[in-house]
């Protein structure tokens, strides 16, 4: 407390159970801890020493299928996950990191890996495009990581030639599915390379990773990996597996299974959801997906989204892939409704870039000879915005509610 504040807190607190020791910052204040003097007798204290402990963080789940839950994750296991991806990364002292998203969950973890390997962090707060544009030219920023949103909204800002982005080496994006099209446009945009990455909370941080190497293969021609979510890493184990348990070969699809050091040991209080989710060391992701022969691992979405049409089983990855491919397609989300005929109908919610009067008809008409005629969802809308996270993930499931209650009000027809 400053000299002015530390009379009025002490007198507010006089009559509290709770005596908190305060700290003196600056000259002229009257306590008796000084901060700058407590520090300087620190450092001639004995070498720090980390305590490990047993929960040392809950990191709540973003809750895109369902209410978020508590993983709790242990010090020792989560400094050597932080370690391990660092090391996969490539990531360096001399990198300077802009830190874009909310400093809760899983994001957090960017942060204090950076700050684990002595990199600088330069960190924007509150999302904004050109807020991150002005913080890399002026921060010589060469790392970063962000979620597909943010991307798109830098793309779309028109403001990356007015700045110096030539500091930038890599940069890295995950949280969601992103379409190949957004992928292209950022490599020319950026001209640096580019890192996808593959996470969940239940697994401390990172799984999968398509590299720079594995980019430019793809962009190339060389390979269709593009649209995967990259290789496992080399503490990574999986598996893909039917609704009974049997593992897949190669191109078929099924329920994506992951193996680490690192599966968290637990929900804070949720045991059950936990020994559904975590068996026998394996994480039961919830995500469908295929493997190629090289071993490249390509989502289809998650299982709760998956759409049962006419007797098809339809993943909306694909269809929303298809839509962004159109120039005036911002973001999109692809989703099943109920429908007495077809079991569930595909629909669609997209939003534009500024300036365009795209309907939903010209959109279906867009996707005919690119995707099969079954697999064109029935209608498109068109909103202004689509419900995020925090982390700026968007939030399907809601979209589905919001869908789901309309079409339940006496007016719809």
């Amino acid at each position: 407390f400053h000299t002015a504040s530390a009379g009025i807190a002490t007198s507010a607190l006089q009559h509290s159970d709770r005596q908190p020791r305060l700290i003196g910052i600056g000259a002229g204040h009257s306590l008796e801890r000084d901060y700058e003097t407590m520090i300087a007798k620190g450092a001639t204290d004995t070498l720090f020493k980390q305590t490990r402990h047993e929960r040392l963080m809950i990191c709540y789940t973003t809750g895109s299928t369902g209410l978020p839950k508590g993983a709790i994750y242990p010090h020792q296991l989560m400094m050597e996950s932080m370690a391990a991806i660092a090391l996969a990364e490539g990531a360096t002292p001399d990198d300077v990191f802009l830190h874009a998203m909310p400093a809760s969950g899983v994001p957090i973890m960017h942060l204090m890996r950076n700050i684990f390997h002595g990199s600088k962090c330069a960190i924007i707060g509150e999302w904004d495009a050109e807020r991150a544009l002005q913080m890399i030219e002026a921060e010589q920023c060469s790392i970063c990581v962000l979620v597909p949103t943010m991307l798109n909204s830098l793309l779309n800002s028109g403001l990356i030639e007015k700045y110096n982005v030539s500091s930038m080496r890599q940069l890295g994006y995950g949280s969601a599915p992103i379409p190949p099209a957004t992928i292209r446009d950022a490599v020319q945009a950026f001209g640096c390379s580019f890192l996808q990455m593959y996470g969940t909370t239940e697994l401390m941080g990172m799984s999968m990773m398509m590299t720079a190497t594995d980019h430019n293969l793809a962009l190339n021609g060389g390979h269709d990996c593009l649209s995967s979510a990259g290789r496992p890493l080399y503490f990574v184990d999986v598996k893909i597996v039917d609704d009974a348990g049997n593992v897949l070969p190669d191109g078929e699809a099924g329920e994506l299974l992951i193996k680490t050091p690192y599966v968290i040991p637990g929900y804070w209080n949720q045991d059950v959801k936990y020994s559904e989710t975590v068996r026998d060391g394996w994480l039961y992701t919830g995500d469908i997906a295929t493997r190629d022969s090289q071993g490249f691992i390509y989502l289809m979405d998650r299982a709760k989204f998956r759409i049962k049409s006419g007797g098809y089983n339809i993943f909306p990855v694909e269809i929303e892939n298809c839509l962004a491919e159109h120039n005036a397609v911002d973001e999109v989300s692809v989703f099943g409704l109920p429908d007495p005929k077809w079991g569930d109908r595909i629909h669609a919610t997209v939003t534009l870039s500024d300036g365009s009067d795209l309907t939903g008809e010209e959109l279906r008409e867009f996707c005919r000879g690119r995707i099969a005629n079954f697999k064109i969802p029935k209608e498109i809308e068109i909103w202004d915005t689509l419900p995020k996270g925090p982390t700026g993930k968007i939030q399907k499931r809601e979209i589905i509610e919001i869908c789901k209650q309309r079409e339940a009000a006496p007016h719809s027809h």
